[in-house]
Formats: structure tokens, sequence, C-alpha cells
């Protein structure tokens, strides 16, 4: 897939749209910045049919601390504790 870039601007902030750029073993992915906020997603496909009765699909959801400042502990203690309830229910 060739890199593709779209950018504009909306209420004043750059949202950028990058297609092919990262993650160039999937099939297909995007890199969707807006101000702050940085979102890759993936797609990884098969070409085999399944035959299982139901759609498999998995969705991780990480929110770490330090990515907003924060570092809960001391240098001791693991930076990241287990997912919290909301990630843990985010993921479902």
């Amino acid at each position: 897939m060739s890199e593709k870039i779209f950018k504009t601007e909306i209420d004043g902030k750059e949202l950028s749209i990058e297609l092919g750029t990262l993650a160039q073993q999937a099939n297909g992915s995007a890199l969707v910045r807006y101000g702050q906020t940085v979102v890759l997603a993936t797609v990884v496909m098969i070409d085999q049919l399944s035959t299982k009765s139901y759609f498999p699909l998995t969705v991780d959801y990480e929110e770490r601390f330090y990515a907003a400042g924060k570092i809960k502990g001391s240098r001791w203690i693991k930076r990241e504790g287990r997912p919290t309830d909301e990630a843990i229910l985010l993921a479902d």
C-alpha cells in the first residue's frame, strides 16, 4: 500500500490521517492525529473463509499514566499496574 497523508483543520486544531506509514506487516493501518491525541488503527485479515459460527473480534484498550504525565508509585514499583475495570469493560 502506498503512503497517503490527509490534513485539514477542524475547530482550530489540525486533523492528520496517515495511511500506510506504520505497521507495514498489517493489511491496512491508519495513524490519526488530532491536537495532542494520536490513535493507531491496524487491520489484519486472512484469505481463507472461516467455518466458525461467530465473528472473532479482539479490541485492546490501554491508557498509560505516563502519557498524561502521571507516574504512580516510586522507582521501585512498576509504573503501570493491571488494567483498570473501565479498560477491561471497554475491551469486550
